[in-house]
Order: C-alpha cells, then structure tokens, then sequence
C-alpha cells in the first residue's frame, strides 16, 4: 500500500505506472535479501527526516532506525519516498553521492564549519548526524551491524568526549 497510495491519483482517478516502477526497481534493489544497503539507507535517511522508531526498555531512549516495516506505514515514510524517487533510475551505489550531498547540505544549512560548531550541537538527532558524517567519511561503522540507537540519560561523562552537552549514545543490537 505504500507505494500504491503514492502513485494513485486520486484526483485524476488514474494510476502512475511509470512512476510505481521506477520507485519499484530501486526499493527491490535497496531493500535486497541480504540487507548489504540497511546502514547506507538508514545514514541518507538521517539526513532526509526522523525516520527512527522510539522502541523500549523505556529507562534510556531507545530507537530502531531499520524499522522498515514501521517506515512504510507510518507518516516517515515520506522521507523513504523522497529518497526512493531521488534514485531514480540510478543503481544502489548511488547512495554514496546522496548521502556526501545531504551531509554537505546539513553542515552548510546549520553553519558546522569548525570543530568547535560542530562540538556544540545539542540535539541527539543532530548529535547522531554530525557522528554519522564523521563515521561515513572514516571507518563507516555506525549501524553496520546494529539497527538501533540508545541514549543513556541516566549517566553523564565527567570530560566530554566530543559534544559540548554530555550525551552517551550506543549503536544497539535491539531492544
């Protein structure tokens, strides 16, 4: 249903064929068996809107960010349509050059153009962005092999480690 309520015209009572494959061929190929694109797809849509799911224990803040099934119904899933229609007739690979604009979009549109800009982030969403752009450019670990994110509000570091409000976040298995 998410993809046909996109393409079905409800005004003109006439369905986008076109339009439904191509956003078909990219989401099979994105969204392959082996799930090789899930951290690639879940850093470009970092950048496109909150796409992540709140999810328990409810003692720290726990979020899925790879709830595909979650993304597609719920209002998010306009960020995921955004994207899709954005590769259209391209390949998977062309994440990498979205993810490098999205990342230079977001530090350009906040100012982040120092360490110490970027150390005064506040928000965990932006504070995820600005670790997430760093990972991408380095070792690109973040959400390689784990799906969620956590906050821990309950501990707070005497010396912060990057951020000027002390925050602890952990790349999660699941809930």
């Amino acid at each position: 249903m998410f993809l046909l309520n996109e393409y079905h015209l409800k005004d003109q009572n006439i369905f986008d064929l076109s339009g439904y494959k191509r956003t078909w061929c990219i989401f099979v190929e994105l969204f392959n068996k082996e799930n090789s694109n899930n951290s690639q797809i879940t850093r470009a849509l970092l950048y496109c809107g909150n796409t992540w799911e709140r999810v328990t224990p409810f003692y720290y803040n726990n979020y899925n960010c790879q709830n595909w099934n979650w993304l597609v119904r719920a209002d998010a899933g306009k960020y995921l349509l955004t994207l899709l229609k954005d590769m259209h007739g391209k390949s998977a690979d062309f994440l990498d050059d979205i993810i490098k604009l999205k990342i230079k979009d977001f530090f350009t549109k906040n100012g982040l153009n120092s360490i110490e800009k970027m150390k005064s982030v506040e928000r965990l969403f932006d504070q995820v962005r600005v670790l997430a752009a760093i990972d991408y450019f380095s070792n690109r670990i973040l959400w390689e092999r784990y799906g969620h994110l956590a906050e821990d509000i309950n501990y707070t570091y005497e010396d912060t480690p990057f951020f000027d409000r002390d925050r602890i976040i952990f790349n999660i298995s699941s809930a």
